[in-house]
């Protein structure tokens, strides 16, 4: 037999309580310490890899901008040699990556801002400098194919995929020796002057 007996409440003065919390201590420094230490070293493996980044991406542009023009853009235009790209699904990125080597090639080579330019744009600007009119066509018909592919969705086939790279190629290697041969005969036309 359980037998529960309550302690007699005088209801006329009773007021009810709420429960009481528990009891709250003030934080020390010792408690933050391990948080305060684990954060700071988390701030300094954030700047050390922001600052590596940082390093890294300025050697990486100081080094192409000390190379030729001609010689960065057959450098990255190496890269895209190959039919690892042709898939459907990856010619988006490789009509962009060629594209966009000539770019800055000639943004570089000719001081014209292509980046920031449409196709027709950058054949306009084009237009008046000494390039081949078939070599300048070859061009043109590859950046148009490649604004088919990025924008139009369009897939093509292995051959013309084959072609993309040799004529970015032709491109920069013709216009790079014009501008060798023209250096050149400027320097020999200073010669045959001083000797007169």
């Amino acid at each position: 037999v359980l037998a529960v007996r309550t302690m007699p409440v005088d209801t006329a003065t009773f007021q009810l309580h709420d429960i009481k919390g528990q009891i709250k201590y003030p934080v020390t420094f010792r408690e933050i310490l391990p948080y305060l230490c684990l954060a700071l070293l988390l701030a300094a493996l954030v700047a050390l890899t922001v600052f590596l980044v940082r390093k890294y991406r300025r050697k990486k542009v100081e080094a192409e901008l000390q190379d030729p023009a001609h010689i960065v853009a057959l450098r990255k235009l190496e890269t895209y040699r190959g039919d690892r790209l042709w898939a459907p699904e990856k010619q988006k990125q490789f009509y962009s990556g060629v594209t966009d080597t000539l770019r800055e090639y000639v943004v570089r080579r000719y001081g014209i801002g292509a980046m920031e330019m449409t196709t027709a744009e950058i054949f306009d600007g084009l237009k008046d400098k000494e390039i081949p009119q078939p070599l300048l066509d070859e061009a043109r018909s590859l950046f148009v194919m490649s604004d088919l592919v990025k924008f139009a969705k369009l897939t093509v086939t292995d051959d013309e995929n084959a072609k993309a790279v040799p004529a970015a190629v032709r491109f920069v290697t013709s216009t790079w020796k014009s501008e060798e041969e023209a250096d050149a005969n400027v320097n020999v036309n200073d010669k045959v002057g001083e000797e007169k």
